[in-house]
């Protein structure tokens, strides 16, 4: 199998502990990530920090370049961004949304009805030790839930939920995490 080709739109943060885990694996060359983000000072740092890395200032650019597209841009953010990318998104693109509170509805109406899927990943995903909780929309074929989780061993352990229990679920961890800091 040939390794796909990932765009993110946003380059904050999440973004970054992502492209890292990826090149860090060795699952993907910096060659086949492509960085979006409106700040150019940002796209510098991660080329600085991850040679060979594609950036781009246009979210376009990356919903044309992306076999697998990860929104990962300030919840607020999210849908007029991945309306705006839309019509640039080919049909068979995977688009999955890291912003926590952002539901599948939201995220199938701005996309125009692409496939989509929200993932909340977690600080252990760093070094693939993470537990990543991901719903998909109604309807999802079998081969794309496949595909994705098998993307997302990169990144650790993948628990499918329902939609209604992600932000119950994300708590959870994030208080597992904590107390298994002390």
């Amino acid at each position: 199998m040939s390794i796909p080709r990932i765009a993110f739109i946003g380059a904050g943060r999440i973004a970054e502990a992502w492209i890292e885990r990826l090149i860090a694996s060795g699952a993907f060359m910096p060659a086949n990530i492509l960085a979006c983000d409106r700040s150019a000072a940002r796209l510098e740092q991660l080329q600085a920090r991850y040679p060979g890395l594609k950036t781009s200032g246009r979210n376009e650019e990356g919903a044309e370049f992306g076999q697998i597209v990860v929104i990962a841009t300030p919840p607020p953010d999210v849908a007029q961004v991945l309306a705006g990318a839309r019509s640039h998104v080919k049909p068979e693109t995977i688009v999955i949304s890291v912003a926590a509170a952002v539901s599948l509805v939201k995220l199938r109406e701005a996309s125009g009805g692409l496939v989509v899927l929200r993932v909340m990943p977690n600080t252990p995903s760093m070094v693939g030790e993470g537990m990543n909780l991901v719903c998909f929309a109604p309807g999802t074929p079998q081969a794309v839930r496949n595909r994705v989780v098998e993307f997302l061993k990169i990144f650790g352990q993948t628990l499918e939920i329902a939609e209604r229990e992600m932000e119950a679920y994300g708590a959870l961890v994030l208080l597992v995490q904590l107390f298994c800091s002390r």
